[in-house]
């Protein structure tokens, strides 16, 4: 009877001795799936990646710039700011959204829209955030107007049109035009006038769509984009000549740096004669300064006129400020 109790003491005591064991063991590994909140001084080292949520993938990059490549298709960008738990966005586009972090991990978090009140949850798809394209990306998101600025502070501006020509514009080089093309990991430039040599290639070392590295040799291109329309467009301005009264000396002829623009029969006694008016003269010039010369039988004019970017220089060739020939 002794030897049966005791045996079933043993049996008892080793089944409590293995429960024990198994919740503890079970506590372990509830405790090892349970991750810890990012603490919010930390924000800053582990909020730059590429981010999921449920509209896009948006791409933080460590320089304080942001990406976001909407699931609809559409894209936008801007800068990023962490100050505690708030994250501000300021869109290129002008517009900006403040965000509160509810909790943060290594991989995923959670936030919500300060204005709207719409939670947006995120994981973590890429540590990079610098949103980089693929390389057959490049010639599609080439063109625009380009911006960099040289170890000489020198600036220099590439208009990128989507018809593959480009207009340069530069504080220290004279204007000039051309064309360009993308050929892999490669941008090739090819001017009309040239500067040193007229064909030249730079080695694309990586691109998003606001920002272009570049190499040629030793040297290194930074170049960012300030607009999205590469077509340029020349400043245009105009000029109007007009008569109010019959100088009594014909037809009136008149020239702009000595190239003969038209001819004015016409007169406006009341002297409101705007750019484009039927029976003036109007001319379409770059913006500048140009020496006019008008004349008829007997009588001439002499003087500079200027025109401004969108501008109209209206001019009256009076006839009591003619000069007898």
């Amino acid at each position: 009877m002794k030897k049966q109790f005791l045996l079933i003491l043993i049996i008892v005591l080793t089944a409590l001795v293995y429960t024990s064991c198994s919740k503890d063991d079970k506590k372990e590994e509830e405790n090892d799936d349970e991750v810890a909140e990012i603490a919010v001084n930390d924000y800053p080292a582990y909020f730059p990646g590429a981010w999921k949520d449920s509209y896009a993938t948006r791409y933080y990059c460590t320089d304080g710039t942001f990406y976001v490549d909407f699931d609809n298709g559409n894209s936008s960008e801007g800068s990023w700011n962490l100050s505690g738990n708030e994250l501000t966005m300021d869109y290129s586009s002008g517009e900006t959204y403040v965000y509160v972090f509810e909790y943060m991990l290594e991989d995923e978090y959670k936030i919500v829209d300060q204005e709207s009140g719409s939670e947006y949850n995120a994981t973590l798809s890429n540590e990079d955030g610098c949103y980089w394209l693929d390389v057959d990306e490049y010639d599609d998101y080439m063109p625009g107007r380009w911006k960099y600025t040289d170890n000489d502070s020198e600036e220099h501006t590439y208009w990128l049109c989507d018809d593959n020509t480009f207009h340069f514009e530069s504080t220290k080089w004279p204007d000039d035009y051309g064309t360009w093309s993308v050929d892999g990991e490669n941008l090739i430039v090819d001017w009309n006038k040239g500067i040193g040599e007229k064909a030249v290639t730079y080695d694309i070392d990586k691109m998003r769509p606001d920002y272009l590295l570049m190499h040629r040799g030793e040297w290194e291109y930074e170049w960012n984009r300030i607009s999205s329309d590469g077509c340029y467009v020349a400043p245009e301005g105009s000029v109007v000549f007009f008569l109010t009264e019959d100088c009594g000396c014909g037809e009136v002829t008149v020239s702009i740096n000595d190239v003969e623009q038209g001819t004015i029969s016409s007169y406006f006694s009341d002297g409101n004669v705007d750019c484009g008016t039927d029976g003036a003269l109007t001319i379409d010039l770059e913006p500048g300064t140009y020496n006019v010369y008008a004349e008829c039988q007997g009588l001439y004019w002499e003087f500079t006129t200027t025109v401004t970017d969108g501008g109209c220089a209206q001019e009256e060739l009076s006839c009591s400020k003619a000069f007898a020939k």
